[in-house]
């Protein structure tokens, strides 16, 4: 009768732990002072019931967005959070993340995707800024799909520097397919 009982609760414990383990659990810890500090950066911590760890990304002390998908019966922890930097440059960061026992928050994708940026040029006393702006659109189901709309401006600045007209140097659109089932295999 011992051994049955023995037997019993050692079942339950393995199946209860094997249980916790797919549980994934994600806290966000926003920084001090959000609206004062740019480049603090926020935190979440990611559990999967038996593993912890803490991702640090974000602007303004909030943590990136994220969300939790399953392709090939595998976890993932997508990260997308748009950053700023000085001279009107914005980049859109991509991370995609294991969130499995064996390979716990290891990284299989990685992206990250111009969406603006001004640069300048002095030609005799006058100024050119160039633009160029990016509108991307992202689709993440089985695959990720990133369809880039992509601007370059030209922009004469006169003497009034507030009222400037902007031409339109070229537009272009691409496609970017990534086989996130293919990166699965490869990265187990």
């Amino acid at each position: 009768m011992n051994r049955f009982y023995f037997c019993f609760i050692l079942l339950f414990a393995i199946a209860n732990h094997s249980f916790a383990q797919n549980n994934v659990t994600i806290e966000e810890i926003r920084g001090y002072n959000q609206d004062a500090c740019w480049f603090c950066e926020g935190k979440l911590v990611v559990s999967n019931g038996s593993k912890t760890d803490t991702i640090k990304g974000g602007q303004y002390g909030k943590p990136p967005n994220y969300k939790i998908i399953k392709i090939k019966n595998t976890e993932l922890l997508v990260l997308e959070g748009d950053y700023s930097y000085p001279m009107g440059e914005r980049i859109k960061a991509i991370q995609i993340i294991l969130l499995d026992n064996k390979n716990f928050l290891k990284e299989i994708f990685a992206k990250t995707i111009k969406l603006e940026y001004e640069s300048y040029l002095d030609v005799g006393d006058n100024e050119i800024i160039f633009t160029y702006k990016n509108d991307p659109t992202i689709e993440l189901e089985d695959n990720l799909l990133i369809k880039n709309s992509i601007t370059v401006e030209r922009c004469p600045v006169t003497e009034d520097e507030l009222d400037f007209e902007c031409y339109s140097v070229f537009e272009f659109k691409e496609i970017e397919f990534i086989d996130l089932g293919k990166l699965l295999s490869h990265k187990k």
